[in-house]
């Protein structure tokens, strides 16, 4: 929905059976849409079609192979990926579902425009649209950025 995104993960491809920074950035970009748009929620260990997954791929995927690792592991992308003055804006919670842990990323409308640095750094501008995250032009972001954060 327009405030509600579900993710399997937040790095491990579980088609492919690796780590993934594509899906890295997926996530990532779908925090900064809705840092540009009015916030909303990313569930993490829910598939699209909303059947529990669970963070255990993640766990294993990192050095630290729990919540507190993987919630260093998210804080690490949105400074690198983002930048630290959105990080105000990023509350994480894990729950226990049915034996299998989610993570509920909690993103608050942002303060000023956000930007997503790709593999170039280079920066690209996201905005939550309906069900989904669309990228805009550079003159759609001058339009928008003028009435959203004016």
């Amino acid at each position: 929905s327009a405030d509600l995104e579900f993710k399997a993960a937040l790095r491990y491809d579980l088609r492919k059976n690796e780590i993934s920074k594509e899906i890295e950035r997926a996530t990532m970009k779908s925090i900064v849409g809705f840092l540009n748009a009015g916030g909303g929620t990313i569930v993490i260990g829910v598939n699209d079609d909303g059947a529990l997954i669970g963070l255990e791929k993640d766990y294993q995927s990192l050095a630290k192979k729990n919540r507190d690792g993987f919630a260093n592991h998210l804080a690490v992308l949105l400074k690198t990926m983002i930048g630290l003055p959105f990080a105000k804006y990023v509350q994480t919670r894990f729950e226990n579902v049915t034996g299998k842990e989610v993570c509920l990323i909690r993103v608050r409308n942002g303060h000023k425009p956000a930007y997503l640095k790709n593999a170039d750094d280079k920066e690209e501008f996201f905005v939550r649209v309906g069900n989904s995250t669309q990228p805009f032009s550079m003159s759609d972001t001058a339009d928008y950025i003028k009435t959203h954060f004016a």
